[in-house]
């Protein structure tokens, strides 16, 4: 029992790692990424006020990586960057955007931005959105046991859940 403490106790990850892994874990459980076109994330988030702003913010820093095109950024980063959104997933027929973070302190400004967003949300088909506080000494293993009941609680109505 003590050995399995410290070795939890070493384990540290990093947000990439963090979201690597339960994108692993999401999979796991047959969870479905969702595709959609950056060209269609762009083209409904002009169509709203938030999303113009939204994009307004996160223009500078995706044209200085992507070369000055909005053809050349990735779905994924159009996702993150103007939405919020870690992982987009489909799940028991419910569409969940998901914001992973390992940082508690950051749930209470992260919610209030998909309350924010909860309009924009809705116009792209999103269902549900979570903030997935995901602990900094958490292995694959235990989100791999884990992240089914953390989405039971986000279709039950949470917005926050801590694994």
């Amino acid at each position: 029992m003590v050995s399995s403490l410290i070795a939890r106790s070493s384990y540290q990850i990093d947000s990439f790692a963090a979201e690597s892994q339960v994108r692993s874990a999401l999979k796991s459980i047959n969870a479905k990424p969702v595709q959609v076109s950056a060209k269609h994330w762009l083209s409904t988030a002009l169509m709203t006020h938030v999303g113009n702003n939204r994009i307004k913010q996160a223009e500078p820093y995706l044209m200085s990586e992507y070369n000055g095109s909005w053809s050349n950024v990735p779905p994924s980063e159009v996702l993150d960057r103007v939405f919020g959104i870690d992982a987009l997933i489909s799940y028991r027929g419910w569409t969940i955007a998901i914001d992973i973070t390992l940082d508690d302190r950051q749930t209470v400004d992260k919610a209030n931005k998909q309350r924010q967003l909860s309009s924009l949300y809705s116009e792209l088909g999103i269902d549900l959105a979570v903030v997935l506080v995901v602990p900094e000494d958490c292995s694959p293993e235990y989100l791999q046991t884990n992240i089914r009941q953390a989405l039971s609680r986000v279709i039950a109505g949470e917005s926050v859940v801590y694994l």
